[in-house]
């Protein structure tokens, strides 16, 4: 799971906002994220989660993926893109099935997949590779259908991420240019024959084009919704199913953010005078609380902010049983099944479950299995058979897939 966390984590800066609770004149409601830093707690996963699924992922050749980059969890099928550079489809229960295209230069094939969707009835793929420039459209039994070149379209070469937001159509978010762009928008709407239905946010002209941080925002998979959240703006949006942006909060960091000046230097000529004490990575919507993921210059932190009451705080580190310190990170206390730290990453909407990764056999070399075996837990049985995965060699190097539903 560490690793999965350092390659998710790529570090998202932004710059200052005002004090917490505080609505401003633009009607937005202020978050300073370190208001959070002021109190440090734990909580329990059984505060926001009632039931646990693991899937083990078929561990063969074909199968053996590392690092998720993108993934649908649907009701039929589960589909993912992984650092190999591959797109594979896997049964509800974790079989292998086939793999989506390959990778070269031909018609539908791809450079680097980062960025793969599902859609919601399981049916079509839709590839973002900005290595090549491209959108694949592919069906769910592996045919090739239609591609389009996204050079004159995107104003951008990278595109940052890929969502289904109704039944039929999904949204690409774009990396800024490194230059002001007539047309330039932070989304795209997008049919499922790769037609652009609706620009999002456009930003044509915009002094905050010219920032060398990347990628340009954050979207967050929450519970109920979609969320933008962009830095030095640090404003976050709702994104509806009909493609409309409606801000709502202001999320960032009083003082010890990024400078503007860090953010016009390429991080080649960056040096440690400018580099900031605080950071973001992920911001996502869950069960009444922003989630917040970030760094300073203590490591790691996970701080919620309660939505309805204002009040914010930081998840205390849960590394118990840990025997190296390698995952002595924030995270939820797992009164559920034992196996700490658990990291809420975001929610899969076809099927109504949030998701956390872990790697079995990390657990089983970096922790007292004993240790773990003991502890008080409400699913003892989901436990066992989580212990019983790390224990075999022969499956318990694949990455496996905790989907929990909320309360």
């Amino acid at each position: 799971m560490y690793a999965v966390l350092q390659f998710i984590a790529i570090v998202l800066l932004f710059s200052a906002c005002s004090t917490p609770k505080e609505e401003s004149p633009d009607g937005l409601i202020h978050i300073d994220v370190l208001e959070a830093f002021k109190e440090q707690k734990s909580m329990k996963l059984s505060e926001f989660v009632k039931e646990v699924e693991f899937i083990q992922f078929e561990a063969s050749k074909d199968s053996y993926f590392l690092n998720p980059k993108s993934f649908t969890v649907g009701k039929k099928y589960i589909m993912i893109s992984d650092g190999s550079n591959r797109v594979i489809i896997f049964d509800r229960n974790g079989k292998f099935i086939r793999h989506i295209g390959r990778k070269g230069k031909g018609p539908g094939e791809y450079n680097r997949p980062q960025h793969v969707a599902m859609d919601p009835d399981e049916e079509i793929i839709v590839i973002a590779d900005g290595m090549a420039q491209k959108l694949i459209k592919y069906s769910i039994s592996g045919d090739f259908i239609k591609e389009i070149r996204t050079k004159d379209l995107l104003q951008s070469r990278i595109m940052d991420d890929i969502h289904f937001i109704n039944d039929n159509n999904f949204i690409v978010l774009m990396r800024r240019p490194i230059e002001e762009v007539d047309g330039y928008a932070s989304m795209l709407m997008f049919n499922e024959d790769l037609e652009i239905v609706k620009k999002i946010l456009p930003r044509a002209k915009d002094e905050n084009l010219v920032l060398y941080t990347q990628p340009n925002g954050i979207i967050g998979v929450g519970d109920k919704d979609l969320t933008f959240w962009e830095p030095y703006l640090d404003t976050l949006y709702t994104i509806s199913k009909d493609g409309d942006a409606v801000p709502s909060h202001v999320i960032g960091f009083s003082k010890g953010g990024p400078s503007r000046e860090y953010a016009k230097t390429p991080m080649y000529r960056r040096g440690s005078d400018l580099e900031p004490e605080y950071s973001l990575y992920n911001l996502t919507k869950m069960g009444g609380f922003f989630h917040i993921n970030g760094r300073s210059n203590n490591g790691w932190f996970t701080a919620l902010y309660n939505i309805k009451s204002g009040d914010s705080f930081q998840l205390s580190s849960v590394g118990v049983c840990d025997t190296t310190g390698r995952f002595g990170m924030a995270g939820f206390e797992n009164d559920l099944f034992g196996i700490n730290p658990i990291t809420l990453y975001g929610n899969s909407p076809i099927v109504d479950r949030l998701t956390s990764w872990t790697r079995p056999d990390w657990i089983a070399t970096s922790y007292d299995l004993d240790c773990i075996k003991k502890k008080k837990v409400k699913f003892p049985k989901l436990r066992d058979q989580y212990l019983e995965i790390a224990e075999k060699a022969e499956t318990s190097g694949q990455m496996m897939l905790i989907l929990m539903k909320l309360k």
